[in-house]
């Protein structure tokens, strides 16, 4: 029987599977009746209390910014649960903090989360995060008026 090796493609994009007769550019591979170790499921339980991403919700996102902040902003939202307490953070420092270029005018940095007609707040506000529990996105204003503020906090199911 031939080996196989999953490695990563040469695009970047999904894997291929290499055995002893070549190399495929296929994205999934399914395996049947596969099982796996009591340990490595109470492994990915715990871990998934403490990154509270919904995989299925983070694959439905288009925006690579929209996808940056999927993956920041749930851990800090969980602890909020009503938008009178909402974690709350200026448009220009979430760009920072997820690696996005940071536009010079606070015109500009608003654009970012409202352009296009499936803008970033819309991708974000309603998804699940793995609690079960309804992420909620707001934009607003800082007090100070210099900046776009965004207000996450979480729903109940």
């Amino acid at each position: 029987m031939p080996s196989l090796l999953l490695v990563p493609h040469r695009s970047g994009r999904g894997i291929a599977w290499k055995d002893d007769r070549c190399i495929s550019k296929q994205m999934e591979i399914w395996l049947d009746e596969v099982r796996f170790s009591k340990y490595f499921t109470a492994a990915i339980r715990e871990l998934m209390k403490e990154v509270p991403i919904n995989l299925s919700a983070y694959s439905t996102l288009s925006s690579r910014i929209a996808k940056a902040i999927y993956l920041y902003v749930p851990s800090r939202a969980v602890k909020h649960k009503r938008r009178e307490n909402a974690w709350e953070i200026s448009a220009g420092k979430l760009l920072e903090q997820v690696g996005a270029k940071v536009p010079k005018h606070k015109s500009l940095r608003r654009r970012v989360f409202t352009q296009h007609k499936r803008s970033i707040i819309n991708q974000l506000d309603g998804l699940l995060v793995a609690s079960g529990e309804i992420l909620r996105v707001e934009l607003g204003e800082t007090r100070n008026g210099d900046d776009a503020l965004l207000a996450f906090w979480v729903d109940p199911p």
